[in-house]
């Protein structure tokens, strides 16, 4: 979680259309745009049933339902389209997009009339848009690379250490996204790991094995940690992983961030990964036992893209810290209040914690809020997830 807020400016021409002002949208769609922020653009942030400006303020009503009254479901949104799900009656769905211009506001106009299916996806066992591409696993054992705008399509074959045996029902055959970049899809099933191409389809296997991922994206690599004691780099140009830091090494770093002796380390695991522009996050649960007082916590290691090893982030802790101070100053009699509290997300600046309480960092600022769902910074984190911080 997936799954990951750089705001690209861009120069819109002004042109007349239907008596309304509106802004036309370039050609090029930024990456950090739809990569990163699968739920938001250059100018809005999409959720189910509103839209809200990039800062989370300027709620704008949204309604997918069709007249069938059928549910919809958000699957990405750039800034020429906004893609979604579509239940019919005989409850497979269809992959729609509406086109998207700028307003005199400079914020998006959604005209759902001018909506256009894309494709069937009954027999999908899972898929995504990238770019200009739509990208699938059909039956769950063939990949296909869809043109949106040309109508070809590609098709590879599961490679066979992932691929399902003919006797699983292919409503059975799993798949799903674990992270996408600009021309590639990480799919996960039951089997295993495989990389998919943009656009030529090709599938290349990368973990095999029967195991729930941890992930993170950035500049086209993938962080990931199977067994949750070591995590490795998978460079999804040259189809090659390296081991990125193995379990003792982490041990080591724990232990001097938190100035602790080996032994008072019980026992620690990865998390949660998290990308900030050119730094990896790697959050763990850590388990210290000194003088038999047990105290569980979370600590957060970070690595610069091209250094040798991952360090103790002691401005993320130092948040983690103040957070934990802020609910402990405000809880009852009764020490009710959470000691485990972690990040959950970040969105650009933003970092986002939970505990009993939610938190909202902001690292420009270098202040942290409490928030709830009448603020903002609530709303800013359905960039990455759908249906934001209840899902976290």
């Amino acid at each position: 979680m997936k799954s990951k807020l750089v705001i690209v400016i861009t120069i819109f021409i002004l042109v007349a259309c239907k008596g309304e002002s509106t802004v036309e949208t370039p050609q090029t769609v930024p990456r950090s745009v739809m990569v990163y922020f699968p739920y938001a653009n250059s100018t809005d942030i999409y959720t189910p049933t509103a839209r809200y400006a990039l800062d989370g303020s300027k709620k704008k009503g949204l309604n997918l339902i069709g007249s069938d009254g059928l549910a919809c479901s958000i699957l990405c949104v750039d800034d020429k389209w906004l893609y979604y799900y579509a239940d019919d009656e005989e409850g497979t769905g269809n992959l729609k997009r509406i086109p998207l211009r700028k307003g005199e506001d400079n914020r998006d106009i959604v005209d759902v009339k001018r909506a256009e299916n894309i494709r069937d996806t009954q027999y999908e066992n899972g898929f995504t848009v990238v770019g200009n591409y739509y990208a699938g696993i059909s039956y769950g054992t063939v990949g296909i690379v869809y043109n949106m705008n040309t109508g070809e399509t590609v098709r590879c074959e599961v490679p066979k250490a992932l691929s399902y045996s003919k006797d699983v029902q292919t409503e059975d055959k799993y798949w799903c996204v674990l992270e996408q970049g600009k021309d590639w899809v990480l799919w996960e099933g039951e089997h295993g790991v495989m990389l998919q191409k943009i656009p030529t389809g090709e599938l290349w296997v990368v973990e095999k094995g029967n195991y729930t991922m941890s992930t993170a994206e950035a500049n086209d690599c993938v962080i990931y940690s199977t067994d949750e004691l070591s995590c490795y780099l998978y460079d999804t140009k040259k189809n090659n992983r390296k081991l990125l830091m193995e379990e003792n090494e982490i041990r080591k770093a724990i232990c001097s961030g938190l100035n602790i002796a080996k032994k008072e380390l019980s026992s620690y695991y990865i998390d949660k990964f998290m990308v900030k522009e050119d730094k990896f996050c790697m959050q763990l649960k850590v388990k210290i036992t000194k003088n038999s007082i047990v105290e569980r916590k979370y600590v957060v290691l970070s690595q610069m893209q091209g250094a040798n090893e991952f360090v103790y982030d002691k401005p993320l802790n130092a948040v983690l810290k103040n957070c934990f101070m802020k609910m402990k100053n405000k809880a009852d009699k009764q020490k009710n209040y959470d000691k485990n509290i972690r990040f959950v997300m970040n969105v650009g600046e933003h970092w986002f914690l939970e505990g009993n309480r939610v938190f909202c960092y902001n690292e420009k600022t270098d202040f942290v809020m409490e928030i709830d769902r009448n603020d903002p910074e609530w709303n800013i984190c359905f960039a990455i997830c759908k249906v934001g911080l209840e899902d976290v």
